[in-house]
């Protein structure tokens, strides 16, 4: 997750990626800032996009309910629209070229310890080459622009939705319960 503005990052490395973890990662990184930008732009995935791309994107209903939660919209970035992406793909190459190289990493718990660490931490305390800004203390000045999250979010969780048949049963792994 890349705060924009302040340039502050939330890191976390998966062996897997499904619309459950994508919550997961978002609500973790959300607590952890306590605030959350009015507009998420992401790029087209379906993890989190039903149909569409760009501004005609079409949000899966699941994750909708999941950002008003929050108190932010999704909003998903034009197909080849350069401008949006580069601070995403910077971010990455950022990760790829200054924090992975010449670590070692017992196990993904590691990994995460590790990048967390570094994130929140170390990069965020450094200051920027271009602008010589410090994430950590630009994020200071940008929480009053940012949406502070309500007291209590419930936690992110798999939506099932069961049917009953005409007898009065769910049915749930080949059982039916009443």
């Amino acid at each position: 997750l890349y705060l924009r503005y302040s340039k502050m990052r939330y890191i976390r490395f998966y062996r897997r990626f499904n619309r459950l973890t994508m919550k997961c990662f978002m609500d973790e990184a959300l607590r952890f800032f306590g605030y959350c930008a009015r507009i998420c732009v992401i790029d087209n995935t379906s993890l989190a996009i039903w149909y569409g791309t760009g501004p005609r994107a079409v949000f899966a209903p699941e994750m909708a309910g999941f950002a008003k939660n929050y108190g932010f919209e999704w909003k998903a970035h034009e197909v080849g629209h350069s401008d949006r992406k580069a601070g995403a793909e910077r971010s990455f190459w950022t990760v790829e070229t200054n924090f992975l190289p010449g670590r070692a990493f017992a196990d993904i718990e590691d990994l995460n310890a590790q990048a967390f660490e570094w994130a929140t931490q170390r990069y965020a305390k450094r200051p920027q080459s271009k602008t010589g800004l410090i994430p950590l203390q630009t994020f200071e000045t940008e929480k009053p622009y940012l949406v502070k999250l309500p007291q209590y979010v419930s936690f992110p969780c798999l939506e099932h939705h069961r049917s009953l048949d005409d007898y009065g049963y769910a049915a749930f792994d080949g059982n039916y319960y009443w």
